[in-house]
């Protein structure tokens, strides 16, 4: 998230990158079942679904939270996928705030 808020913050006011950071923050967790949703009813809109899940982040898919309230051992190979799938994320949106902030003029 504060690689997503970096990004924004070069081209945007603050109340602006907050309200967008909170935005993408919320649909990122909400993500997944609206894929679920439009996955099924095929063609365009199936695509147009796909499409979403590879822009946005889906939060929901690093959310293991109630697996370790129940004492369920979460897979080293599992960590491993989200710790690259985070990575991966943090540096698109690093290299996207690199890419705005050098079209900025600081004078």
């Amino acid at each position: 998230m504060s690689s997503a808020a970096l990004a924004v913050s070069t081209k945007a006011s603050m109340i602006l990158n907050v309200c967008l950071t909170f935005g993408l923050f919320i649909v990122g967790h909400q993500l997944g079942a609206l894929v679920h949703l439009l996955i099924g009813e095929g063609g365009s809109v199936g695509f147009l679904a796909a499409l979403i899940l590879r822009i946005i982040p889906n939060f929901e898919f690093l959310n293991y939270a109630s697996d370790i309230a129940f004492g369920k051992i979460v897979p080293m190979s599992l960590v491993g996928q989200l710790v690259l799938y985070t990575l991966g994320w943090v540096a698109a949106f690093l290299l996207l705030a690199n890419a705005l902030f050098e079209q900025r003029e600081l004078t």
